[in-house]
């Protein structure tokens, strides 16, 4: 099976919360399987580091801890986390998803930044 795992699901894992004990079962079987694969996109790890210093400041989690993730973030994650790229493209159509959807006023036109 492939798992793909978006940043409100992999921060579960550095810091505690809600369904920090359950991700961590499911990742820890994730690392013993054979045949399941795991993705992350690489926008996912900025947006985890964001949320690893936040929680720092916050005071959720030591410096020392938010260093540590930090460190994992930059160097790539760990098997069996699969990095996948995102196209500019990909990036581009997410955005403009975004200015179409009926959440409140229209997002103003930011990208490309001029």
């Amino acid at each position: 099976m492939i798992y793909y795992f978006d940043t409100s699901v992999l921060v579960k894992l550095f810091v505690e919360e809600v369904g920090s004990a359950e991700t961590s079962v499911l990742v820890l079987t994730l690392e013993q399987s054979q045949t399941d694969q795991t993705f992350v996109s690489r926008l996912v790890l900025v947006e985890l580091a964001a949320t690893v210093a936040r929680a720092a400041r916050e005071q959720r989690i030591s410096l020392e801890y938010a260093a540590a993730t930090q460190a994992i973030v930059r160097a790539g994650m760990p098997a069996p986390w699969q990095v996948q790229e995102i196209a500019p493209e990909v990036a581009l159509k997410a955005v403009d998803m975004l200015k179409s959807t009926s959440c409140g006023p229209p997002m103003p036109s930011i990208w490309p930044p001029h």
